[in-house]
């Protein structure tokens, strides 16, 4: 059974034909043809003659349908996909409406629209049929204002899901009410969720403290408020957490530091007081540690010198003060950007001190760094 995705609503951009009694289709859509089936998985050959090597006509194409005026692709007829496990379409120049038809091909694994810029979606409903989808990316597709809210986005994906891809769908205010918890918690096999992007506001990190299984969490620039939940506790299994960008308040939990596969840890641009909690120091797989841009006070724990394996120490425009002397570095030698910038800090070091690291980057503005400075 041929299953025909109309391009009307899943149309390439940029496309102008030039007017004639026969029209040949559009030079770049010829060229973004061969882009598309790189994307599909083919292993029968069928659409051979995609190639850019192909000098015919491409609206004669295998399974291509062209409109007779314009020479614009309007149809790409894919054969019988109802098998179909994997289509990757990520970044191929789509704009318009994405087809429900998509919800017909029930044995996919693994779907990404994601970077097609023009690309929307008015509903998610044809997901649901979906129920062997484990991996979804829809970056930088808008959501249609009938997506008002993310009930209805979570209400209607499958529970099998195991990433979830929506950085930028949105750039209205969209709410998750208090409903939206039963919708979210089904994901229990949830191990990537990127919400990145998406004027999230509210509470919304109370509502997912049953994804115990997740590894990668991006929330990164919405308008989450409220203070970081001791709910996070429940992400053992947690390696990458990015909450910077938003407005979150309060203490940095010490309940962190027991996360102990956590290798990324972005918590800069919120409102965060108090002090750095000692118990970062047991994050031996650590490998990045933003804390940039808050309210923090205090200096930097003793226990971030034993971090081995650290990277990058970001904590520019606290309010750090109070000596760094040279323990505080001890075991970092693999750091390789350290920024300080716009701190009280002042360092305490001997002029013969060799660092146990050699930077890349070094920011140290405004901070006092004294005569003895080793250079």
């Amino acid at each position: 059974m041929l299953l025909s995705i109309t391009i009307t609503s899943f149309s390439f951009t940029s496309c102008k034909a030039e007017y004639s009694s026969y029209m040949t289709c559009n030079v770049k859509e010829k060229q973004a043809l061969p882009r598309i089936k790189k994307k599909l998985v083919d292993p029968t050959n069928w659409l051979s003659s995609w190639s850019v090597s192909n000098q015919q006509d491409c609206c004669k194409w295998v399974g291509i349908r062209c409109n007779n005026s314009t020479g614009q692709v309007t149809q790409l007829l894919l054969g019988s996909l109802r098998s179909l496990t994997h289509l990757n379409l990520n970044d191929a120049g789509f704009s318009g409406l994405i087809p429900h038809q998509l919800g017909n091909l029930s044995n996919l694994h693994y779907l990404n629209l994601g970077n097609n810029w023009d690309l929307q979606a008015d509903n998610l409903h044809w997901t649901s049929n979906l129920l062997s989808l484990e991996y979804l990316e829809l970056n930088q597709v808008y959501f249609h204002s009938e997506l008002n809210n993310w009930l209805q986005v979570f209400s209607t994906l499958p529970s099998s899901i195991k990433e979830l891809h929506l950085r930028g769908c949105t750039t209205q205010s969209m709410v998750v009410p208090p409903q939206g918890y039963a919708n979210i918690s089904k994901f229990t096999t949830l191990r990537v969720f990127d919400l990145s992007e998406n004027q999230l506001n509210g509470e919304f990190m109370h509502m997912l403290s049953n994804l115990t299984s997740l590894e990668l969490l991006d929330l990164l620039r919405n308008s989450l408020q409220g203070e970081i939940p001791q709910t996070i506790l429940n992400f053992q299994n947690l390696r990458e957490l990015y909450l910077n960008g938003n407005e979150l308040i309060g203490q940095i939990p010490e309940s962190l530091g027991r996360l102990r596969k956590l290798e990324y840890l972005y918590l800069g641009d919120n409102s965060l007081t108090g002090l750095i909690p000692t118990s970062l120091g047991n994050l031996s797989s650590l490998r990045v540690l933003h804390l940039g841009e808050n309210k923090l006070n205090g200096t930097l724990p003793r226990s971030l010198g034993i971090l081995a394996n650290l990277l990058n120490l970001i904590v520019w425009h606290n309010l750090l003060e109070v000596p760094v002397v040279e323990a505080r570095f001890s075991k970092l030698s693999k750091l390789k950007i350290l920024d300080m910038s716009f701190t009280n800090m002042f360092f305490n070091v001997s002029s013969s001190w060799v660092p146990p690291f050699q930077l890349t980057h070094l920011f140290m503005d405004s901070c006092k760094m004294g005569p003895k400075f080793p250079l």
